[in-house]
């Protein structure tokens, strides 16, 4: 799961109506049953362009240079065999890969403002 899935977790939980603008899915289910089915792998994202999937068995890293990791959890739980090249892998990282976004959000970077050079900060993404 990823944090993107607290805030439709908590709106269900509290007996309000779901947002239909968001991509998080509700962790309600897992809460009541640990072993239920999820829907697809979380998502985290470092960077433009850099995205990791992780499902229940597998991890797979995708890098805005097209490089590519998918590591077996469950055999390789250190991740020291990369199986992205393994035909025998090849339609699991094809059913990850729909998962990845579609469209990467714009690069965000230093803009001057009034003749000041402003940075953009890490955790919120907003201009200081």
């Amino acid at each position: 799961v990823g944090l993107i899935d607290l805030f439709p977790t908590l709106t269900e939980l509290c007996g309000m109506p779901q947002p239909k603008n968001i991509d998080g899915i509700s962790l309600v289910p897992l809460l009541k049953n640990p072993h239920a089915h999820r829907s697809r792998p979380a998502l985290t994202t470092h960077g433009q362009g850099n995205h990791a999937l992780r499902s229940d068995r597998y991890r797979y890293i995708r890098y805005a240079d097209g490089g590519e990791e998918l590591y077996d959890l469950r055999e390789d739980p250190h991740e020291w065999k990369n199986l992205s090249n393994s035909p025998d892998h090849h339609s699991i990282k094809s059913d990850m890969m729909q998962f990845l976004p579609r469209v990467n959000a714009k690069k965000m970077g230093r803009k001057k403002k009034q003749g000041k050079q402003a940075s953009a900060s890490p955790a919120s993404g907003v201009d200081s």
